[in-house]
């Protein structure tokens, strides 16, 4: 963590809105973290997933020239943990959270989804709500609002949360709420499951990169 040398002043407004912050996952429940790893298929997961115990990260790369995660499949490179089990609408909500850090260079990648159920996927589309790292700054997609503005080299704490009901996701940015958007649904989904990682999107860097630390599942109470 950088030193900062800043006044007694604005270090009191500071602490006071931090704990004026309301903790998302306040009655919440926590569930079990369980994951598969998605990688190229042509390479083992040591080669594109790593996680250290010591300091609780997990860091996930993926190359501009690697393969799909499947062979025959046609998207793009990606190492993504794909979180278990999936979540339906008889869960009125559902939370993801975890501090993440985007190093200088990714661009134009995928780093969280919220993806419909995998049986649905080809009749209502593949996500829900997708967060890009796309000209530099953290999107809702390539072209929704910005999220971060300036997220390289920063440990960021995010909280997702998806409201079934509503149809929306709520994104909060250090216990802040900053915005609720559309989930993307066509009203038909029912199923959905979290990932998060690299998942290369058009133009994407050589190296795309992200780190995750302290990852949570939440479901309702």
């Amino acid at each position: 963590m950088k030193s900062l040398t800043i006044g007694a002043s604005v270090l009191a407004v500071g602490m006071a809105v931090a704990s004026a912050a309301a903790d998302p996952t306040t009655g919440f429940t926590l569930q079990p973290l369980q994951f598969n790893v998605q990688r190229p298929y042509n390479v083992p997961v040591s080669q594109r997933y790593n996680f250290d115990a010591r300091t609780n990260v997990h860091h996930c790369w993926v190359y501009n020239t690697d393969q799909p995660f499947s062979e025959g499949n046609t998207t793009d490179p990606r190492t993504e943990m794909r979180f278990n089990p999936d979540y339906t609408t008889a869960t009125a909500y559902a939370q993801f959270e975890a501090d993440i850090m985007v190093p200088a260079g990714t661009n134009d990648v995928s780093i969280f989804q919220i993806h419909v159920g995998d049986s649905e996927s080809d009749a209502d589309g593949s996500t829900s709500f997708m967060m890009f790292m796309y000209g530099g700054q953290l999107r809702e997609y390539s072209g929704g609002p910005v999220i971060v503005s300036k997220p390289y080299g920063k440990w960021i704490h995010f909280n997702f949360i998806h409201n079934t009901a509503a149809k929306t996701v709520a994104v909060y940015v250090n216990n802040n709420l900053v915005n609720t958007f559309g989930d993307n649904a066509t009203g038909q989904e029912n199923d959905w499951y979290f990932k998060a990682g690299v998942y290369g999107q058009s133009g994407q860097s050589a190296l795309c990169q992200a780190y995750y630390r302290n990852v949570h599942i939440w479901g309702e109470p």
